[in-house]
């Protein structure tokens, strides 16, 4: 037999459903509903938290090096990661301070000093790292798959990346840039 599945997704959820017809014996049956329903699991998602484990173990695996150290991580298997994620983990927690709010509900964001690249008194932290890319890369999706590049602007052997043909983000006088940039599709020619 043969269900139909229809998907919803969006930055905070990710649903899947479909009709599942009655089975035969419940056929013709008052008092029976025209579908049935099997339960699936649900699942609540800390993308920032695993990235970051992710990130942790891969510094300590080559020692000190004398080049720049750019991470990889292929983090096909988080499901609903996206740029916000990455932008907690790499440099910190969005937050906001609700004192600073004005009478017209205008705020600024901030970022918590618990990125994998920032640290307590703008000292940064992990500063052996130059760069960090996260894709979610898989055979069905290279073409247009996602991904981020960021520079850690207190590595001690920075790497700069912004005149690549990758979208490339960086940190300049407290600010986050973002270079223009190509897709994998159009960079991998097969």
């Amino acid at each position: 037999m043969m269900y139909i599945f229809i998907r919803n997704e969006d930055n905070n959820i990710y649903i899947e459903y479909g009709p599942i017809p009655k089975s035969n014996k419940e056929h013709g049956k008052k008092n029976h509903r025209a579908i049935g329903v099997y339960g699936m699991h649900a699942k609540i998602l800390n993308n920032v938290e695993s990235l970051r484990k992710a990130l942790k173990v891969k510094p300590e695996r080559y020692g000190i090096l004398d080049k720049p150290y750019l991470i990889a991580i292929n983090a096909v298997d988080m499901l609903a990661l996206d740029k916000d994620d990455v932008m907690d983990c790499l440099m910190g927690s969005t937050c906001i301070v609700p004192e600073l709010i004005t009478n017209q509900n205008a705020f600024q964001e901030f970022r918590e000093h618990d990125g994998f690249f920032t640290g307590r008194n703008d000292k940064g932290q992990n500063t052996r790292v130059s760069a960090a890319m996260i894709t979610k890369i898989h055979p069905s999706n290279w073409r247009d798959s996602d991904y981020w590049i960021f520079e850690n602007e207190m590595a001690i052997l920075p790497i700069n990346l912004r005149n690549s043909s990758l979208i490339t983000r960086f940190i300049q006088d407290g600010i986050i840039y973002r270079t223009s940039g190509k897709s994998f599709g159009d960079i991998i020619v097969y």
